[in-house]
């Protein structure tokens, strides 16, 4: 969301990251089984594979809105499907507490997020949540932690003791006291984590939750200045579902 309350907290990256999301994951072309549910507080245009150009209207983001469409979603899932829940917009953190910022200016803290992404009665599926924020790393209390060591190996760090009803990998842009940058290119201005993340799904054959931590880490912000954070409720070994099979909800 570019949260257009005033010209100092529009943002310039989500337009570009939202359009770079919907090539990747082939909006509205045919026989395509992802479900897309989108929410963005701008207009935009959106050129497919084959060359065709669809208008995407601009949404209501506010807080209630954001709720319910999440609410929805997660009420009415088929089986075994993998969803995903990104956000591209402002977040803040007071005293501990990390929330990202609705349309309307409202907080959603990570616990509200994580309950209403929680609120399905079929465990089968997975949530993985992308937030392109500042301060959003770990905002879903997630018990599990990875972390890259300066010789490149990836390990886990139990952090918390809560459990999670649905499968859930939390994948953040910065640190609860980072802020997130983005980059431009030819084709526009993307958040390093959404470009990054992008091109993460376009190249492992095999994707694991550990090749994810590794590129984000090498590729999102080489300067050290912006960290991603990956979280899950669980730990995670072999190839992780929602990168692997077709039938998600996004």
């Amino acid at each position: 969301m570019r949260f257009n309350s005033g010209e100092t907290m529009k943002l310039i990256g989500p337009k570009y990251d939202l359009d770079l999301l919907l090539r990747h994951f082939k909006y509205g072309e045919e026989d395509n089984p992802i479900q897309f549910t989108l929410l963005n507080d701008f207009e935009a245009f959106h050129k497919d594979s084959t060359g065709n150009q669809k208008f995407i209207p601009m949404t209501e983001t506010s807080k209630a809105a954001i709720r319910d469409a999440v609410t929805n979603v997660m009420t009415n899932i088929p089986p075994r499907s993998n969803v995903l829940f990104y956000f591209g917009g402002h977040a803040i953190e007071s005293l501990g507490n990390q929330s990202i910022i609705s349309g309307d200016g409202q907080r959603i803290s990570g616990s509200e997020i994580q309950s209403w992404l929680s609120n399905t009665s079929d465990p089968t599926g997975s949530v993985t949540a992308v937030f392109d924020a500042c301060h959003s790393g770990g905002s879903l209390g997630l018990p599990f932690n990875y972390e890259t060591t300066s010789d490149g190996i990836v390990k886990v760090k139990k952090v918390a003791h809560k459990k999670q009803s649905i499968p859930m990998i939390q994948i953040s842009a910065a640190r609860p006291d980072q802020v997130a940058y983005s980059v431009g290119s030819k084709e526009g201005y993307y958040g390093q984590l959404t470009f990054g993340f992008v091109q993460y799904l376009k190249t492992p054959a095999d994707p694991t939750i550990e090749s994810l931590v590794s590129y984000l880490y090498k590729h999102c912000d080489p300067s050290g200045t912006q960290l991603p954070q990956v979280s899950a409720s669980r730990k995670i070994y072999g190839p992780v579902p929602f990168f692997c099979r077709s039938e998600q909800q996004v």
